[in-house]
């Protein structure tokens, strides 16, 4: 049987994806530093665009690694658990696809979101294929639990590849 989708294109989310709300480094980060320790919240949310669906990760040869860091800059790191869940588009159903501690995701030099970014792809954590499909309209979530906050979280930046398929 024949493929509905028409192209397979490995890609990359940041911040700038993010829906109305979550598009920018100062926007998230006020959301993680208003974040209570030990509850969940949603950090970042991306709405699938029509005619699209995507997965998390890259598949093989090529497996995709990313990061995240929270930061106040110069001081010190946000120390939490992130969760990516794939979202149906009434925001009722939420599958969890994986989760990361966020200390594996970052450097230790939390000068900047340039020095936190980890940029040695052996460093980075991987990115398999994995979870469902999530489709047009909706969503991929970053769910974040704070373990240990940060003196001010001012800024958040990260980068995490995703799979997208495109209709005929």
């Amino acid at each position: 049987m024949e493929s509905k989708y028409r192209a397979i294109v490995k890609d990359y989310l940041t911040v700038a994806n993010g829906d109305a709300g979550y598009t920018t480094s100062a926007l998230v980060a006020a959301i993680i530093a208003a974040a209570v320790a030990g509850v969940e919240y949603c950090a970042w949310e991306y709405t699938v665009p029509p005619q699209q669906k995507i997965k998390l990760g890259h598949g093989a040869p090529d497996v995709g690694r990313g990061w995240f860091a929270a930061i106040d800059a110069t001081t010190d790191f946000e120390v939490s658990l992130l969760k990516f869940i794939a979202c149906d588009h009434e925001r009722y159903n939420n599958v969890p696809i994986m989760q990361f501690n966020d200390q594996l995701m970052h450097s230790v030099t939390p000068t900047s979101l340039a020095t936190a970014a980890l940029i040695n792809r052996q460093e980075m954590p991987v990115f398999p294929l994995t979870g469902p499909f999530i489709k047009e309209d909706s969503r991929l979530r970053i769910m974040l639990t704070q373990i240990v906050a940060a003196t001010a979280c001012d800024q958040c930046g990260f980068v995490i590849p995703i799979t997208r398929y495109f209709l005929k």
